[in-house]
């Protein structure tokens, strides 16, 4: 629930909802004890972000996420050699200088500013990490469509809508936006 907390409720790679925030709130915790009293509807698991620490560092802190399910499994990640490029907490992480939104199709696609060896490095890794993921672009697509479809037809800026999932997809549309102002 840590993380939960840190990630707000989200996948750290995808940044799909995982938990509600009733869940990791800070009223749950007492004394540095996580004490929810009800059955735990999160869903999604620890992953360690670079799979060839498990053997002498399993604990690691900075190498720990909580993640979907499917994108830590076989299925995406499993054990595939990761690049720290797109590593979430890293200090040099800046996904703002390393990734596109592509609105059309709802992905993300390496920054075109970006050299031709980081491009290939940054595709490779939104592959490992499931970013692009079908059912990811389908549930980022339903939450982030219809805001860009509000603010088309009814010019409501960004700033008038909240969302608890896919920030980063919501930041950028938002900056691409007519109605961004940066204060």
């Amino acid at each position: 629930m840590s993380l939960f907390y840190c990630q707000k409720g989200v996948c750290a790679y995808t940044e799909s909802l995982l938990c509600d925030e009733i869940f990791y709130e800070t009223l749950n915790w007492k004394d540095g004890c996580y004490c929810f009293e009800g059955e735990d509807k999160s869903f999604g698991e620890l992953d360690h972000f670079d799979p060839n620490l498990k053997a002498s560092k399993a604990w690691l802190w900075s190498n720990l996420f909580m993640i979907h399910s499917d994108v830590n499994s076989a299925k995406v990640k499993g054990r595939k050699e990761v690049d720290y490029i797109l590593k979430p907490d890293e200090p040099e992480y800046d996904e703002f200088r390393l990734l596109f939104y592509y609105e059309k199709e709802h992905i993300f696609i390496p920054n075109p500013d970006l050299s031709p060896n980081d491009k290939e490095r940054v595709t490779k890794m939104l592959e490992t990490l499931g970013i692009n993921h079908p059912t990811i672009i389908a549930n980022r697509k339903g939450i982030i469509q219809p805001i860009i479809e509000q603010t088309k037809l009814t010019d409501k800026p960004y700033e008038e809508f909240a969302v608890n999932q896919f920030f980063t997809a919501f930041e950028m549309c938002k900056r691409k936006s007519n109605s961004y102002n940066p204060q």
